[in-house]
């Protein structure tokens, strides 16, 4: 599953295919995806949206780039999509985890 993971962590700001991520581990889809829920946890797509919420909380911890600006750098590209989503990993909306930082209250991620 290593070349699918460098793959999600190379190109996460773009549109990503699960049938490339299983051709680049040799496996075909079905195969890739049973594979990658047993090591991972969670679905191909699951881990792609997963890693781009990470990314966007730290650009967001590290600058005062706007939530809106945030989301479109880590390929959303639906603004409401980005907050259900963002806040079902960490708790909370991408506003208030903004504020939180800023106060140097922020959320972590839960394990997976």
């Amino acid at each position: 599953m290593t070349p699918a993971v460098s793959y999600v962590a190379t190109n996460y700001s773009e549109k990503l295919c699960q049938a490339t991520a299983a051709k680049l581990c040799n496996l075909s889809p079905f195969q890739f995806s049973r594979n990658f829920k047993k090591e991972h946890g969670l679905t191909f797509r699951n881990f792609v949206v997963r890693m781009r919420i990470e990314r966007a909380a730290e650009l967001m911890a590290r600058s005062k780039v706007s939530v809106t600006y945030a989301a479109f750098m880590v390929g959303f590209n639906d603004l409401s999509y980005f907050a259900r989503m963002f806040r079902k990993q960490l708790g909370v909306t991408p506003s208030n985890y903004r504020l939180a930082n800023e106060r140097g209250q922020m959320p972590s991620f839960p394990s997976h």
